[in-house]
């Protein structure tokens, strides 16, 4: 029995509605409908929700679906997922720092000092990427989770501003900060 059958049957004998269901699921009922005309086929994420709701083992509900199976199958072999991209991403910008670094011949301390502020704008930039994805998951993060991570992100950024600051205006020369002081006053 393909998946959309299954779906429709556990869903009818359980006299709910496609609103019921996909409010139980926690997804819109559009897809519930798509999934049922066979239209669209469930993510791997939702058939084990499914599964979960309806007291079903996976094998028992996409068995006899090869169409499905056949997706999850594709979709397992071509994508290595987030935590594959994240960790392929991060090797492979890894390297490219390294020969940039390396060709610019600059040291370690160099390095550092250059990547800290670029480093903890990726990572707001991160976490902002993440907050939006989550608003289309099942277990979205809280507006508070994350203003307050990003709060504490800017905390921690705080000194290395100031460091770059006072950096900056020490090698600033001397007139061209009596410069602007004197234009400063006016």
């Amino acid at each position: 029995m393909e998946i959309r059958e299954q779906l429709k049957q556990q869903r009818e004998q359980r006299h709910w509605s496609q609103q019921d269901l996909a409010e139980r699921l926690q997804i819109s009922r559009q897809s519930v409908s798509k999934w049922e005309r066979g239209t669209a086929l469930p993510s791997f994420a939702n058939v084990v929700a499914i599964s979960d709701l309806f007291g079903l083992s996976i094998d028992e509900l996409i068995r006899g679906d090869t169409e499905l199976m056949d997706q999850l199958t594709v979709a397992d072999e071509e994508d290595v997922g987030p935590v594959g991209r994240v960790i392929y991403g991060g090797l492979f910008w890894g390297v490219i720092g390294f020969l940039v670094t390396w060709a610019l011949g600059l040291d370690y301390q160099d390095t550092a000092t250059l990547l800290q502020l670029p480093i903890v704008l990726v990572f707001i930039a991160l976490l902002l990427t993440i907050y939006a994805n989550q608003q289309h998951h099942r277990a979205p993060l809280s507006r508070a989770v994350i203003w307050l991570s990003i709060g504490l992100i800017a905390l921690m950024v705080l000194p290395l501003i100031s460091a770059n600051v006072a950096a900056i205006v020490r090698v600033v020369p001397g007139a061209a900060r009596a410069g602007w002081h004197a234009g400063a006053g006016n």
